[in-house]
């Protein structure tokens, strides 16, 4: 499938993503430009306690995923673009690297909040790598209205461990964060699934924070 098909087999409407870069410190656009229209599956379930939002699906390889995590954000994996879940090994040292892709379904937990600072933190279970093959991109989008008209604003990787968080668009252009056009989103090509986090407001160049 190309990926032309791909943004067409998917484009059934809820989320609406645009794929023009940003202007001010984001005047570089990713290397692959993002997916038009993600939608969501009605087969995604979530639960709310609190302020705590909890999500899970079921990510078939022959057909991909479309998870969305209560009304406020969303997460699009390619099919055929989960690596063995045993053998791919994880970590960034690995996310460049090639990997034989996961045959059996894989059930995705989301646990979503808000920060301190009232941005959107999302928590995905089970840590693991995606290909990274361009043609099976992979994205994240999160809504925050308090980061969407700010420049410096970042969806970064937090790891499961606790480390502080990185923002890998330092190291890798193709998952700088971009603003959608219409919508309080924000979005971002992911190459595996781990910690995601708002940061905006900051003017370091250092890679974590």
């Amino acid at each position: 499938m190309t990926r032309k098909q791909a943004i067409a087999r998917y484009a059934t409407g809820a989320l609406i993503i645009a794929a023009a870069a940003c202007g001010g410190d984001r005047a570089t656009a990713p290397a692959v430009s993002a997916p038009v229209v993600v939608s969501a599956s009605k087969y995604s379930s979530a639960l709310t306690h609190g302020d705590t939002i909890f999500a899970s699906m079921v990510y078939r390889p022959s057909k991909g995923m479309k998870m969305k995590i209560g009304e406020q954000h969303m997460l699009y994996l390619h099919d055929h673009s989960v690596c063995a879940l045993e053998t791919s090994g994880y970590g960034p040292d690995m996310w460049e690297t090639p990997c034989a892709l996961e045959k059996r379904n894989v059930t995705i937990t989301a646990k979503a909040w808000v920060d301190s600072a009232g941005h959107p933190f999302v928590q995905f279970s089970p840590d693991l790598r995606l290909s990274p093959d361009d043609n099976k991109a992979s994205w994240l989008a999160l809504t925050d209205k308090l980061a969407w008209g700010d420049s410096t604003a970042r969806i970064v990787y937090c790891p499961t461990n606790g480390a502080a968080c990185v923002d890998e668009s330092l190291a890798d252009l193709e998952v700088v964060t971009q603003s959608a056009k219409k919508g309080s989103y924000l979005y971002r090509r992911i190459k595996h699934l781990s910690g995601y986090n708002i940061l905006s407001g900051y003017t370091s160049s250092s890679a974590a924070w």
